[in-house]
């Protein structure tokens, strides 16, 4: 009999009602956090927001800059575009520009009047390292007069391809050294085999200003050495918007009326962009 009872209370201790309405743990309360699984849509944003912003540091930046000027002895046109794209291994720009004037002499008994036409480029493609990089390039520089004359160069400019080294010797400050192969016109035509230097400048004087140069010198130990430099300060003025003071120094284009060493233009722009630096 004893047997029997043990057996009759074990069915019943086993049966799936009693297990169900007697000995079944009460639900976990579900937890008002998320677990590590499962993101709030307040993550998911502010996720999406940082993968914006990291995306936007590595785009192209894009920068145009128009001059126009008119006065009783020129009429003065340029344009310049600047594209750029940083990555923390490498670094590509592209900077492109043209203009037209056209100068007046004023005479006892007539105008003379001289088209000029320009064309600048200067481009760069680095791989970094630390503290240095590995960088191939190309620019161009050249100037056309029209009418023909005697006085000036009807054609005037260089054509350049190099390949160097560079380093940051500077917090914003690059000095490289390549060599370079030079189509040179002023002239004649001259083409050359050459080493190359290069200081590269780009520091902010205040959280509105903003001062960069390039300056290139090809044999600079011989009379016969090429300079091409360009200072910029530029304010701005808002994100998209600023204004840019430019000069531009060169000893291979020669003056715009006459066979000058040197030719020398300062300009005034204003620059359109976004996120302007």
């Amino acid at each position: 009999m004893k047997t029997l009872t043990a057996l009759l209370l074990m069915m019943c201790l086993s049966a799936p009602g009693f297990a169900q309405n007697g000995t079944t743990a009460a639900p976990t309360p579900a937890s008002g956090k998320p677990t590590g699984k499962t993101s709030t849509p307040a993550a998911r944003s502010k996720s999406a927001t940082a993968t914006r912003t990291a995306a936007a540091k590595q785009g192209v930046r894009t920068e145009a800059e128009v001059s126009a000027l008119s006065s009783e002895t020129s009429d003065q046109l340029h344009a310049r575009l600047n594209l750029t794209r940083t990555t923390p291994v490498r670094q590509w720009w592209i900077r492109t520009g043209g203009g037209f004037s056209k100068s007046r002499t004023i005479g006892k008994k007539k105008v003379n009047e001289t088209d000029i036409s320009t064309f600048s480029l200067d481009t760069e493609y680095r791989r970094n390292g630390k503290n240095s990089y590995q960088f191939v390039a190309a620019a161009a520089n050249k100037k056309s007069r029209s009418p023909r004359s005697s006085a000036y160069y009807d054609e005037s400019g260089y054509y350049m391809l190099s390949a160097g080294y560079g380093r940051t010797i500077l917090p914003g400050v690059d000095l490289e050294a390549a060599a370079a192969y030079i189509t040179r016109n002023r002239g004649d035509i001259d083409r050359r085999l050459t080493p190359v230097y290069s200081l590269r400048l780009k520091t902010p004087l205040s959280s509105s200003m903003t001062l960069d140069s390039d300056t290139l010198i090809a044999e600079p130990w011989t009379p016969d050495s090429l300079v091409d430099s360009r200072i910029n300060l530029t304010y701005k003025l808002s994100s998209n918007l600023g204004m840019r003071l430019s000069y531009v120094a060169n000893n291979i284009l020669g003056g715009s009326l006459s066979k000058t060493e040197w030719d020398k233009t300062f300009r005034i722009a204003l620059v359109f962009g976004r996120g302007l630096k």
